[in-house]
């Protein structure tokens, strides 16, 4: 099963962006369940800060809709997808340990925008 890691952050989405897609602390389990109810997701982390909001799934497919899904979550009017990332199998494991450790955040590493 692919883990994917779809998201945006401070070298890819403008402050107003990161605003609207912020998940509050106490609708993190909601959202978690309704990101869980997708047909091809089988595990999910959210990782919501002032400078990242991050989608970690396992999934059934390469072919995942993340990035619809958390526009729609925030019932956002236009399209992000300009601002997002993606990473999938071990660049996504990479890039979760990037950001775990702080590296990702102190410039360390290359632009998260796929190559």
């Amino acid at each position: 099963m692919p883990i994917v890691v779809v998201g945006i952050n401070h070298r890819t989405a403008p402050v107003e962006v990161r605003e609207r897609v912020v998940f509050e602390p106490a609708r993190i389990p909601e959202a978690l369940r309704e990101l869980s109810s997708l047909p091809t997701v089988r595990e999910s982390v959210i990782v919501s800060t002032c400078n990242r909001t991050e989608l970690y799934c396992v999934t059934d497919s390469a072919e995942s809709r993340l990035g619809e899904w958390l526009q729609s979550y925030h019932q956002l009017g236009a399209s992000i997808h300009h601002c997002l990332y993606r990473h999938d199998e071990m660049r996504a494991v990479q890039h979760a340990f990037a950001v775990a450790s702080g590296l990702h955040g102190a410039g360390r590493t290359a632009d998260p925008r796929p190559t």
